[in-house]
């Protein structure tokens, strides 16, 4: 990422960073000119409250296998910091980059519709009510 002021970041290289699996050049430009900065804050910031600290509130989370912005590793790191002991939730890898809604909209779907409580099988690879893979 680099600092478009002291304020705002943009990606050095958008394809790659968010849209490295998505087949079609042209779809991967569509996107790109939708873009806009992130703030810094975003990044930087401490996390004083997450929806997965409440007990009322059903966690779930989507792992990209092939995310360059968020590695697995760093996604596990970053959802294990935020969430109490047990909150784990509903972990659901697949083969997609930064972009799953683009590229696996059947797996982002199937797992909306599990959090909301329907009985549903998440097309992914892999997946596990226990975090375990």
């Amino acid at each position: 990422m680099k600092p478009k002021d002291d304020r705002y970041l943009l990606p050095n290289d958008p394809a790659t960073a968010f849209y490295n699996d998505v087949p079609s050049s042209s779809v991967q430009h569509e996107w790109i000119n939708r873009l806009s900065p992130t703030a810094y804050a975003v990044l930087a910031s401490e996390v004083e409250y997450s929806c997965c600290q409440a007990e009322t509130v059903p966690c779930s989370y989507l792992i990209g296998e092939k995310d360059n912005v968020v590695p697995p590793a760093v996604a596990r790191a970053m959802i294990g910091s935020i969430c109490k002991e047990g909150r784990m939730g509903t972990e659901v890898v697949c083969d997609s980059g930064h972009s799953p809604w683009l590229t696996r909209a059947e797996v982002v779907v199937g797992l909306v519709r599990k959090a909301a409580g329907e009985e549903v099988e998440v097309p992914a690879q892999k997946i596990d009510d226990k975090g375990n893979r």
